[in-house]
């Protein structure tokens, strides 16, 4: 509580009483808000009522490097949009969102772009673009806000000292489970084969391994280095992500 007291017709703030209730505020928290972790190995069936055989979304993930700017591309929206897609009460309005939405993508860069482009909607830039035109039910800007929850999770790094290093090496270690082929597959998908290195699988096993390693001497160790740790882990996600593992 701030106190005052009346001198000569007009109040005055105690000066210690007011330093009190900042330095109660200043330890106050804000709590903070998870941001819900975006499955992208999940999948979106679409039912048509003429009887037509439905139609499985499954999302994909690419990244490759163009002009010196990395860009992480997501396809196949319907499954990380489903919430809001089925919100919309009308079927034909429905159906008319997923098919605009089929041919809909997500670009993410690392640095900004001149997209020059009335066709395309874009944040930050242009680092944030979404090929998509926007329907009744589920507008363009529903599409950005997802954009910029994949760039945090594919892409960005958790501020200082809010890492939780244990988690992270778990995420890690899993990520590096996932990358590895199963004993019984195809000869080009084992370990050292054709496709196993040409996909990216080889790189991103042992990115993650690397980042769990690190994750766990941070855990031991709080002052030591995680840069690098964090963009090995950002690379097995997308790696898995754009392998559907």
């Amino acid at each position: 509580m701030v106190t005052a007291v009346k001198t000569a017709g007009r109040w005055v703030i105690d000066a210690a009483s007011l330093a009190h209730r900042i330095a109660i505020g200043a330890r106050r928290t804000r709590k903070e808000t998870a941001v819900p972790h975006i499955d992208l190995t999940a999948t979106y069936t679409v039912t048509y009522p003429s009887g037509r055989t439905p139609t499985v979304i499954t999302p994909k993930v690419r990244t490759r490097d163009r002009n010196g700017v990395t860009l992480t591309t997501v396809r196949g929206l319907a499954p990380l949009l489903a919430g809001q897609i089925d919100a919309i009460t009308d079927e034909g309005d429905r159906l008319h969102t997923l098919e605009v939405l089929s041919g809909a993508s997500i670009v993410i860069a690392d640095k900004p772009r001149d997209i020059g482009s009335a066709m395309i909607a874009t944040r930050d830039d242009g680092r944030l673009a979404a090929h998509y035109q926007g329907t009744k039910g589920l507008p363009v800007d529903t599409v950005l806000d997802l954009a910029e929850r994949l760039r945090t999770q594919l892409w960005e790094k958790p501020a200082a000292g809010s890492a939780d290093y244990t988690a992270l090496a778990a995420e890690a270690r899993d990520l590096h489970a996932r990358l590895t082929p199963a004993k019984d597959c195809h000869p080009a998908d084992r370990i050292g084969g054709h496709r196993d290195r040409t996909s990216g699988a080889r790189r991103g096993r042992n990115a993650a391994l690397a980042a769990a390693n690190a994750f766990e001497r941070a855990a031991a160790d709080p002052t030591v280095d995680t840069a690098l740790a964090h963009d090995q882990l950002a690379t097995a996600r997308r790696t898995a992500a754009q392998l559907g593992r």
